[in-house]
């Protein structure tokens, strides 16, 4: 049997807060659809006139610093497009023009556009209270406009989108990281609200705000909105458990957490491979053919919601089932605990080929075990929950989230954005592992390593969007 090679690619992300909010309904965290009032910045809501002035905890206001040139204003503003793919993989920069009789950055016959309508009230201009309007094509085709901002340091950072008209709608407003698909709040929209989220970006990465089409009217689709970011105060990156983003010098350092990685055993030198093209740009990637890598230091906190993701290209599925992602143990009762992201040529049933299962373990604590077929108990009391989905494609990049939500009992598994499947967990369940996470293996002597690439793989003590 050929070795198995694993190669660690780069880019990068972060998150910490997530909103998943619709049609006016207000969540419990620091995100809001709603009314006018005082935002998470401290700032007043814009609801007409000119924008209001960008003074500090503010960093920038994209109306304010709306640019001739790609990469305008404080955090180099973008103005970007997304083509839609299912990867959450393909944009592209938008040109300087002009739109609704306003500077605009426009695709070659907009939509898409982003235009700054502080000195027009021509079209879609005249009910943008002299803010952007971000117009998109009808949902049947076309691409989306995107905002995207460059964080200056290692921080949370909040983003505030008022939305103040929508024609064409509803409107689906994204708060991203890096690409659509690592979303931090969505709000879905038919009037005007707030969007708010709290993105956690090390230096360098881009976050993104996405308007895109819910349903389809039979026209484009047109939000006159103000969208600004400013810091948060306190500490930031307070949810982020670990990062390891490939992206640097050194290649095995750790982002948001003490500690680094450790190569385990392997037989080829390190190599480099590309990682997935974001609107981060393109990713370097370094490789380690047939060796896994262990996290040194503190284990993920598992106690409440957590979310575990990452970015994944399969080459080839072997006859072994390797682990893309482990911290999982279970020798008792008392310490069975973790989760696991592994890869199989085909299910359990025989009726799927090439999948991806997201693994979850528990004790009962002598309870009886639950009656969730997604979950199977033995005798010792050891319980291990599995969530299937299929791999979309072989050698292209997805990107696969896990997810658990205390209050619901739940533990739920995306692919590119897409539920595929959920579990039961109990809620007041510790499943904190008792190991540190190991990439591209079972563990750093395993032979059944991953054949293909992994990158930006995210640990937060924050249960973020999973298909709600």
């Amino acid at each position: 049997m050929a070795l198995a090679a694993l190669a660690l690619s780069s880019c990068s992300f972060i998150d910490d807060f997530d909103f998943e909010v619709a049609d006016g309904a207000v969540p419990t965290d620091d995100g809001a659809v709603g009314d006018a009032g005082e935002r998470p910045d401290g700032s007043e809501r814009v609801d007409g006139g000119d924008p209001a002035s960008c003074v500090d905890p503010c960093l920038s206001d994209a109306t304010l610093d709306f640019g001739d040139v790609q990469g305008s204003g404080p955090l180099q503003w973008r103005y970007l497009n997304d083509t839609r793919s299912a990867t959450g993989l393909t944009y592209g920069e938008l040109a300087l023009s002009t739109h609704y009789m306003a500077p605009a950055w426009t695709d070659a016959t907009p939509p898409p556009a982003i235009v700054d309508c502080r000195d027009s009230i021509d079209g879609a201009c005249a009910t943008a209270s002299g803010q952007l309007v971000l117009e998109a094509d009808a949902l049947a085709g076309g691409s989306d406009p995107v905002l995207g901002f460059t964080a200056t340091e290692d921080a949370s950072y909040i983003v505030v989108v008022d939305v103040l008209a929508v024609d064409g709608g509803p409107a689906a407003i994204t708060i991203s990281r890096t690409s659509r698909l690592d979303s931090i709040a969505v709000g879905e929209l038919s009037a005007p609200g707030t969007v708010t989220g709290v993105v956690d970006l090390l230096e360098g990465e881009r976050g993104l705000v996405t308007v895109a089409p819910v349903a389809d009217p039979g026209g484009a689709l047109s939000v006159g909105a103000s969208v600004r970011v400013s810091r948060v105060i306190g500490e930031s990156l307070a949810d982020c458990e670990l990062v390891m983003p490939f992206d640097t010098d050194d290649s095995l350092a750790l982002g948001c957490s003490e500690g680094t990685l450790t190569e385990g055993m392997g037989f080829d030198d390190t190599t480099t491979a590309s990682g997935p093209s974001t609107a981060h740009g393109g990713a370097r990637a370094w490789g380690y053919r047939g060796k896994a890598l262990q996290a040194v230091g503190e284990s993920p906190d598992y106690s409440g919601d957590f979310t575990v993701q990452l970015w994944l290209l399969v080459d080839n599925l072997s006859l072994s089932e390797p682990a893309v992602y482990t911290d999982a143990t279970a020798s008792s009762a008392e310490n069975a605990s973790g989760v696991r992201l592994s890869l199989a040529r085909e299910s359990d049933d025989g009726l799927r080929s090439n999948v991806a299962t997201a693994v979850y373990r528990f004790g009962t604590g002598g309870d009886l075990p639950p009656t969730d077929p997604s979950v199977f108990c033995d005798l010792d009391g050891i319980c291990i929950g599995t969530i299937e989905g299929s791999i979309p494609a072989l050698d292209e990049w997805h990107f696969y989230r896990i997810v658990r939500l205390a209050d619901s009992d739940e533990v739920r598994f995306c692919i590119d954005g897409e539920l595929v499947g959920t579990g039961f967990l109990d809620g007041d369940l510790d499943i904190s592992p008792r190991v540190t996470p190991t990439v591209g293996s079972s563990g750093t002597s395993a032979m059944n390593s991953l054949e293909g690439a992994i990158d930006d793989v995210r640990i937060f003590s924050r249960a973020l969007p999973c298909g709600d």
